[in-house]
């Protein structure tokens, strides 16, 4: 067996599909509209200081990723998980004007039960669906081991107190299953169109009980004035239905 075929055949019992990159442009860099990343770079341009909500910013490793794309940026990093916002804060020590924030947003300003599962990246809001172990065939990284309160923000609450910030160029959102009340929670921003680009997670079958449709999230941001740009990172079970991926939205008024 080819060693690629090894490793698309290894990925796909994860629920993973390994591609093909497409041929590399005669500079040699990476075709932008490949990575979901290097997309964001070459859509905000040469812009001076981007400002990024990390929303689920975990152990920092998206954190450090944006600084090394945007080197100027400012980034405002959530993590609610008190052991994960440990590590975060070590990952980006040294890196100037990245904020680590010691809190879960959501829809509503408060505190709420964080589920902390086996794996912390995916520790939710939501309780894990009794269906979560057949959708990641049959890995058990969402089985609830404990759960701690968690303080909540809203996006909206925390734009009112930092008045600096104008506008999210990067709104990145990974919360495993929450990522609509965290949009909700920022209905007043991105309808004054304070939010540039979106950039979410979307788990399409049953991982956590609450969790939104694809459909929902493409109806909520095509109202409240965003389009749907590419998608990317497709996860699929062991036959083959899809399971997950990212999406890119950007604001009408950013075309």
């Amino acid at each position: 067996m080819k060693p690629t075929q090894a490793l698309k055949r290894a990925a796909y019992r994860l629920g993973l599909d390994v591609r093909r990159a497409l041929p590399l442009p005669k500079s040699g860099a990476v075709p932008s509209f490949t990575d979901a990343f290097h997309e964001q770079v070459r859509l905000l341009g040469r812009m001076a200081r981007p400002v990024i909500f990390d929303a689920g910013a975990h152990i920092g490793q998206t954190a450090v990723k944006y600084k090394t794309l945007f080197p100027d940026a400012a980034v405002y990093s959530f993590e609610p998980f008190e052991g994960s916002f440990a590590q975060l804060v070590t990952a980006v020590r040294g890196l100037n004007d990245v904020h680590p924030i010691n809190s879960a947003l959501g829809r509503y300003a408060g505190e709420l039960t964080l589920n902390v599962n086996r794996s912390t990246a995916t520790n939710s809001l939501l309780r894990t669906d009794p269906r979560a172990s057949e959708t990641w065939n049959g890995a058990d990284v969402t089985d609830t081991i404990g759960e701690n309160k968690v303080p909540v923000e809203t996006i909206d609450s925390f734009l009112a107190t930092h008045p600096a910030i104008s506008t999210i160029d990067i709104l990145k959102i990974d919360a495993q299953g929450s990522e609509m009340d965290i949009l909700l929670g920022a209905r007043g921003a991105l309808q004054a169109r304070r939010v540039r680009l979106v950039y979410l997670e979307i788990i399409v079958l049953p991982t956590y009980i609450g969790q939104q449709t694809l459909e929902a999230y493409l109806a909520f941001l095509r109202g409240s004035g965003f389009a749907l740009h590419n998608v990317f990172n497709f996860c699929y079970t062991s036959d083959g239905q899809l399971s997950q991926l990212d999406a890119l939205f950007r604001s009408d008024s950013s075309t």
